[in-house]
């Protein structure tokens, strides 16, 4: 086997980097949804609303109903709070899991 030639800029630092890596990291204070979700939430409010409404792993008709009231009663709220709209896409979660 001969020498293999070398890539124009491998001699450079980071020349391997994957680069989409690089760019999401380059931006200032990259966050995920997920994270800012969460940043937003207040744990006090979040769970009052817990409290209040119980999602649980729907196991019956009876269950989804419940969890599909709830949904509807929030869909239709014009100003949901952070706390009420991960409650809402909790409860649609559990729902579509169920169906």
């Amino acid at each position: 086997m001969g020498i293999l030639p070398v890539p124009v800029g491998a001699q450079k630092p980071g020349f391997l980097r994957n680069t989409s890596l690089h760019t999401v990291n380059s931006v200032k204070n990259p966050v995920s949804l997920s994270q800012c979700v969460q940043d937003c939430l207040n744990p006090d409010k979040y769970k009052e609303l817990l409290s209040q409404y119980q999602p649980k792993i729907i196991r019956t008709e009876a269950d989804n109903e419940k969890a599909l009231a709830i949904v509807e009663e929030l869909m239709h709220q014009c100003d949901r709070t952070p706390e009420e709209d991960e409650l809402y896409e909790l409860l649609i979660a559990l729902i579509e899991k169920f169906e």
